[in-house]
């Protein structure tokens, strides 16, 4: 099963919860903060974009230490390499 989860719900906590799970492992799509931006501000369904730059850059400095913790992280590039969910799990060591 592949669960697909915003930023601000992929907490330290979450991923304590995640990791007593027996064969769960976690993905980081690492991406800058230069295109989170980009990303945030072509939507129109983005509520912390009011807050501005600063606050939304702030608050990706924060998280990304939870993101660190995670079990696998794919950059950008490696993202663009993945085209199903297949190529996804492959990604993904035996435990």
């Amino acid at each position: 099963m592949v669960i697909a989860l915003g930023g601000g719900a992929f907490s330290e906590r979450f991923q304590a919860l995640l990791r007593q799970s027996k064969g769960c492992s976690t993905v980081w799509l690492n991406t800058s903060l230069e295109e989170c931006l980009k990303r945030i501000f072509t939507s129109s369904n983005r509520p912390l974009a009011k807050k501005g730059k600063e606050f939304l850059r702030n608050l990706y400095l924060e998280r990304i230490e939870d993101y660190k913790k995670c079990d696998i992280f794919l950059n950008q590039k490696e993202q663009e390499s993945v085209r199903s969910i297949k190529d996804l799990i492959s990604l993904i060591p035996s435990k």
